[in-house]
């Protein structure tokens, strides 16, 4: 039962860094059009896309390490 609740909440935990990641991807396409119009434009959405993906990279590669 408590391995059951531990894969439950490793579970939740992608579900949560997907769901953020997606509603990432707007603001950063946003911005890289708006970067090839002005070249000097602050990319924090791409940032922010990157920095949530890497999130998603070491959750994976925690899940893989308890299986």
């Amino acid at each position: 039962m408590l391995n059951l609740n531990e894969q439950f909440a490793d579970a939740i935990r992608v579900l949560q860094a997907l769901e953020t990641t997606y509603h990432l991807l707007p603001p950063a396409h946003a911005d890289l059009a708006k970067a090839i119009e002005h070249p000097k434009f602050d990319m924090d959405g791409v940032q922010q896309l990157y920095s949530s993906a890497k999130q998603l990279e070491q959750l994976g590669n925690e899940l893989k390490k308890s299986e």
